[in-house]
């Protein structure tokens, strides 16, 4: 606790009140080597002109990350806490423990799969998202030379934004389609910005970057409770009490038909 609270308050004092402060918040299990390879690149290739704060997910019975040798080895990069409790899904990880998370402006939801690519990327994000949405209250999509901006594979959200629905993914979802509503919803919403510039490369192995690891192959076990998940949420307007024509139409193209989700 004591340890918490060192971080919190170096990271209150090393902000002026000017700049944009960047929480980083990554849910991991299973993949020390992983890991650790992702979090040493989000280090080296940070500008450091903004303060920022990494808040590690783990599970109580995740040995591998239990370790003193992980421990310690945590214990040594600077603003970075890490929390353990009990996931009950990926997305229960991706949500779990915000009301611990410090004050901060931009939040990005990071993976063991989400890889910096670019130097300065942290500069990069905060300059889009102040050119965008000034007050925070919006989505950046960093997805335009991937996909055109149709999904949004890499959660950055504005503050405001997170407080608008104090979740980062819905939590009705286990591994699948929770970013498939968010791109559908901050889309509706107005609040998304499509952004042309590859920053941090999504190498998930249904893109043929990487081999599928067991941990990739149990998440797949929860498509169909998920696709399920999804209809509810597409037939209850994803919590929106009226979609205009315009509306439906943006979720047909993105969905391609509401046959192909049966």
């Amino acid at each position: 606790m004591l340890r918490k609270l060192f971080f919190l308050m170096s990271l209150f004092l090393y902000s002026n009140g000017s700049e944009s402060r960047l929480l980083f918040k990554f849910p991991t299990r299973d993949r020390v080597r992983k890991f650790f390879y992702c979090l040493d690149q989000y280090y080296k290739l940070m500008s450091h002109k903004h303060p920022y704060f990494f808040m590690i997910t783990c599970d109580d019975n995740d040995k591998s990350m239990n370790s003193k040798e992980v421990r310690a080895r945590l214990a040594k990069y600077e603003n970075l806490e890490v929390y353990y409790g009990d996931s009950k899904s990926k997305i229960h990880a991706c949500n779990r423990d915000m009301e611990w998370a410090p004050a901060y402006d931009i939040l990005i939801l990071v993976s063991d799969d989400m890889i910096p690519i670019k130097q300065n990327y942290d500069e990069i994000i905060v300059q889009e998202m102040l050119n965008n949405f000034p007050d925070y209250d919006g989505v950046l999509n960093f997805n335009g030379t991937v996909n055109g901006g149709n999904l949004n594979t890499l959660a950055i959200l504005g503050r405001k934004f997170y407080e608008r629905f104090n979740y980062i993914y819905h939590p009705i979802y286990k591994s699948f389609f929770c970013d498939l509503e968010m791109s559908i919803v901050s889309k509706i919403l107005k609040k998304e910005a499509v952004i042309y510039n590859l920053i941090i490369e999504h190498q998930n192995p249904a893109f043929g970057k990487v081999k599928a690891d067991r941990l990739f192959k149990k998440n797949h076990f929860y498509w169909h409770d998920d696709l399920k998940a999804f209809n509810k949420r597409l037939k209850k307007k994803f919590d929106f009490p009226l979609l205009s024509d315009s509306d439906h139409q943006l979720i047909k193209n993105l969905i391609g038909s509401e046959d192909n989700l049966k």
